[in-house]
Formats: C-alpha cells, structure tokens, sequence
C-alpha cells in the first residue's frame, strides 16, 4: 500500500518551496500548502512521482503534509 508521506525543502535564497509528497490533486494541495503558510503559491513547487490507485485517499490534503513544509 502507498502510504500518506510528504518531505519538503526550503530555500532561504529564493524564499521558496519543493514539496514533495503523492498526490493527484497537485494544484488543490499546492493552494493549501500556500494559504496554510502565508506564502506565494509561485514559490511553492509541488513534486509527486508515480502516484498509485488513489482510492480518493490521494485527492485530500492531510495536517501532517501542511506540517512538514
């Protein structure tokens, strides 16, 4: 089973952010991410790979992605 993980880097240089985690719903996370944050969605760069069967797991974004960034 593919599990709900996330990892992300910040980078002081350009104020922004790679997060990566899997996801089908890139842009929707990519909005959260930026509200929860308080920061440009511009400089918030979502990386997923292959993404499995989501089942509708893979369409929502959980508190412990918003954390990680």
């Amino acid at each position: 089973m593919e599990t709900r993980a996330a990892n992300a880097v910040y980078d002081a240089a350009t104020d922004s952010y790679t997060v990566y985690t899997s996801t089908q719903g890139v842009a929707g996370f990519r909005a959260r991410v930026s509200a929860f944050l308080k920061h440009d969605p511009a400089k918030i760069h979502m990386i997923t790979r292959d993404v499995g069967g989501g089942f509708g797991m893979k369409n929502f974004v959980y508190a412990e992605q918003l954390l990680v960034p």
